[in-house]
């Protein structure tokens, strides 16, 4: 067992992990609510805890968010870049040209998607790098 590393350059738009879950209030155990401190059926405090979920078109298992890939960067957890199209290295010396045409159709594509749902922003749609390991 090992570990693999990859590179990406991605054609794509970052997006603020905390916008694709949605913060929501569960009791602490399935039974029904008493009064008592404690489920008299499982032992756990009865109170209500929160919890994160994801938001309806999000998978974040399968990496999706629509029909787009969704990618996690190793260096940093709490964004999320939704691709359009990107090219895997294994080596070095990979050169990647993405043409003018498809960095507008890009542009175009997930801003039509990602407008309804209040995650687009402008400056955060470009090419991006992202070392991504598999342990």
């Amino acid at each position: 067992m090992g570990t693999d590393h990859y590179a990406y350059t991605v054609l794509g738009v970052k997006v603020p992990r905390s916008k694709l879950f949605i913060e929501k209030q569960v009791p602490n155990c399935p039974h029904p609510q008493k009064q008592d401190e404690f489920c008299s059926l499982c032992g756990k405090k009865n109170k209500m805890i929160v919890v994160e979920e994801p938001i309806g078109i999000y998978y974040e298992e399968e990496g999706h968010l629509g029909s787009f890939e969704a990618l996690t960067n190793d260096n940093c957890q709490n964004e999320i870049i939704i691709v359009f199209q990107h090219v895997k290295s294994t080596h070095r010396g990979v050169i990647v040209n993405f043409s003018n045409n498809l960095v507008e159709e890009a542009k175009k594509s997930l801003k039509e998607f990602l407008e309804p749902l209040e995650l687009w922003e402008e400056d955060k749609f470009g090419i991006w790098c992202v070392l991504i390991s598999y342990y």
